[in-house]
């Protein structure tokens, strides 16, 4: 169990409204893990305030923040695991990686009130190792919003991305390696956008 800093408020102001988004509370997160000799069990979940503050000239309001994660991972043999893991929340967007920085918790309606939303997501991975300096990993992770009308027509509402790579360590202190990543989104009307990306790195570790 653990308190920590809500850093991502994540909310909308389509109609902007005076005030902003900020925190009151901090994010109070649960976690509970079970192991045996080739795998790994874990359950988590977080509560959170959202709250605007609309500073005396604008709207104040309130909304509650939770969601619920499950995942694993599974080894197959000693040079394979695979791992998962599916959440689903209420105004828990942002803690969803793909997610991230797109205001994707709650709108500030015309109203004044803020619409929380379902947030929900499931990720997949598989690691390999090819022999003793060769590995690879693949991950691939989808979410989506049930977004209210009142999101704004460009808001992100579901969308996914995918890491390829190759790493090389040759040494325990020195890696290195090549990935291949793509992704998908799709906004609240209902316009689609993708992008493609490689990267390479290079990392020494001091032990």
């Amino acid at each position: 169990m653990a308190l920590e800093s809500l850093d991502f408020l994540g909310i909308e102001n389509p109609y902007n409204q005076d005030g902003a988004a900020s925190a009151q509370l901090p994010l109070l997160a649960v976690r509970a893990d079970y192991k045996w000799d080739t795998g790994l069990l874990s359950l988590g979940s977080s509560m959170a305030q959202l709250r605007w503050d609309g500073g005396g000239t604008g709207p104040s309001d309130t909304a509650l923040q939770i969601d619920a994660v499950i995942g694993g991972r599974q080894f197959l043999g000693t040079d394979n695991y695979i791992t998962w893991n599916v959440s689903y929340g209420e105004g828990s967007g942002e803690n969803i990686m793909a997610f991230t920085g797109n205001d994707a918790n709650a709108v500030l309606n015309s109203n004044g009130k803020l619409d929380t939303f379902i947030a929900k997501s499931a990720v997949a991975g598989f690691w390999h190792k090819w022999d003793d300096k060769w590995s690879t990993n693949f991950t691939y992770a989808y979410g989506w919003l049930d977004t209210p009308d009142s999101r704004g027509p460009t808001e992100l509402k579901e969308g996914g991305v995918g890491h390829l790579n190759l790493i090389w360590r040759p040494v325990t202190q020195f890696s290195s390696g090549v990935e291949y990543m793509w992704g998908k989104r799709r906004a609240q009307n209902d316009a689609i956008g993708s992008a493609r990306r490689i990267q390479f790195m290079a990392k020494y570790e001091f032990k």
